[in-house]
């Protein structure tokens, strides 16, 4: 068996020179809500909590990423001995980090009904009255938070790579 060293340093210079950035990446659309509250406040305020506290923390993507530490590790450790063997690009590899780590956070949103506080009653029942398909649902009001979770990579400050959200796979 081979290996192409030329195409492996090549992959590797792709992540000397690359970052992928994990998060809220929507572009800033209302949520329909009377104030205007972006997809972005909207989830700051679900992982940390909102000024006042009438939204509490839950903290959805710290609890996806520390759960998953050694999944993370295995799965990068995996990656990494494809590109090693020269089945994988720098590109591919990264857009398969970007996209697992990304899975694990909107599995995280989709399963805060399992693990996060609980509403209060009075929001409980007026989410039950305008969305009684997501009643129940912790942290899903619309779908919006798990629609804007998604990855780019970067190479210096430019983006060369965002993930679409309706897009299996990026």
């Amino acid at each position: 068996m081979s290996v192409n060293v030329g195409k492996i340093n090549k992959a590797m210079n792709y992540f000397a020179t690359h970052t992928i950035e994990i998060g809220i990446l929507g572009e800033g659309d209302s949520m329909g809500e009377q104030k205007e509250m972006t997809v972005l406040e909207y989830g700051s305020y679900l992982e940390f909590g909102s000024p006042g506290g009438k939204i509490k923390p839950r903290g959805y993507f710290r609890r996806a990423i520390e759960e998953n530490k050694s999944s993370i590790t295995l799965f990068v450790q995996g990656v990494l001995n494809q590109v090693l063997a020269g089945n994988l690009d720098g590109r591919l590899a990264s857009m398969q980090v970007g996209e697992y780590i990304r899975g694990l956070v909107v599995q995280a949103i989709a399963d805060a009904s399992n693990w996060a506080i609980k509403n209060d009653s009075d929001y409980e029942k007026w989410k039950a009255n305008k969305y009684p398909n997501r009643a129940g649902q912790t942290l899903i009001l619309e779908g919006y938070l798990i629609k804007s979770i998604r990855y780019k990579i970067k190479k210096g400050g430019a983006t060369v790579y965002k993930s679409d959200w309706n897009k299996v796979g990026g």
